[in-house]
């Protein structure tokens, strides 16, 4: 419960102060509610695809039930995400005001115009014509493959976000330090995943080894 509540506050805080603190003349009351479904989202399919891929699964082969029901959860956060973006987007561009369309407008020119419908097709149209099959939900390996295509339109989602557009190649704004980012924030999530794997699997241990009374 309070864990829930500080996440609220600190994505949105931290996508206030980050992200649309780069445009200071940017305001839009769906940014931070954006940000976190996203993160949300990437959260989920990051857990979906750890579990489609633990080697550790019984038989290599995770329950098509369970499998079913966290596609169905998956669709939910793409859904929502798709929901929150379309009302920013038809807010800000029919509310016509420069400062407020700006954001989509330096985002719709030269090489981030193709960016944009991208996200709009790999983050919404391809999950959801995927999620829509159940055959395609209860299919492990499909489910975790089509996880970590979504966590890598998030990444480009938040590249999106915050490198500056309206240039001549989206690179611009790139620094090197991101590379070294971009491992180091998995890797740790990875590495305190495994940590908890690992302590629930001696706990069962213990507990199989308690002889009942």
């Amino acid at each position: 419960g309070l864990g829930l509540i500080a996440i609220l506050i600190s994505v949105t805080w931290a996508d206030m102060d980050w992200i649309m603190s780069l445009d200071p003349f940017f305001t839009s009351t769906l940014f931070g509610a954006l940000v976190g479904v996203g993160a949300l989202l990437a959260a989920m399919a990051a857990a979906i695809a750890g579990y489609a891929f633990n080697p550790r699964n019984e038989n290599r082969n995770p329950d098509s039930k369970l499998m079913n029901d966290l596609g169905n959860l998956l669709l939910a956060f793409v859904m929502i995400w798709a929901y929150f973006s379309l009302s920013q987007f038809l807010i800000m561009w029919s509310g016509d005001l420069p400062q407020e369309a700006a954001f989509y407008q330096r985002r719709l020119m030269n090489s981030w115009s193709w960016i944009t419908p991208a996200l709009a097709l790999g983050g919404f149209f391809i999950p959801l014509a995927c999620l829509l099959s159940q055959d395609f939900k209860r299919d492990a390996l499909k489910l975790g493959l089509l996880a970590l295509f979504l966590l890598g339109v998030r990444l480009v989602e938040l590249a999106w976000m915050v490198l500056p557009g309206g240039h001549k190649t989206p690179l611009v704004g790139f620094h090197w330090s991101l590379l070294p980012a971009l491992f180091a924030i998995p890797g740790s999530y990875l590495l305190a995943m495994e940590a908890l794997v690992r302590r629930d699997a001696r706990q069962t241990e213990k507990n199989l080894l308690i002889p009942d009374e």
